[in-house]
């Protein structure tokens, strides 16, 4: 019995390493193959980076990179969108030309 318990041990690690690289990678591959189908592919590759991040030291530093680069984005876009300038009058809601002329018809 012990040496059957001594020979779970030493398997069950390569066991969930090679369970996690292969999940992992099928959702990571799934995540580049939405960048040009349909679907949320910046949604489904941080969550293939996650579960490979569980056993590998590179998709966690990947993980990282990914994150610190959103909070980036998002923090240019943040900034983008609170110095635009807020229309002064009525003038500057008008509508635009063509649909003035539909509605002319």
């Amino acid at each position: 019995m012990a040496t059957l318990r001594a020979l779970w041990m030493t398997i069950w690690p390569l066991m969930r390493r090679t369970a996690v690289l292969m999940i992992g990678t099928t959702v990571l591959l799934l995540g580049v193959a939405l960048l040009v189908l349909p679907g949320p592919a910046f949604v489904v590759i941080p969550m293939g980076l996650g579960i490979l991040a569980i056993e590998f030291a590179w998709a966690h530093r990947w993980l990282r990179i990914a994150r610190e680069k959103t909070v980036e984005a998002v923090k240019q876009v943040r900034t983008r969108t609170q110095s635009r300038p807020e229309p002064q009058d009525a003038t500057a809601l008008r509508p635009h030309p063509v649909i003035e002329r539909q509605s002319d018809l």
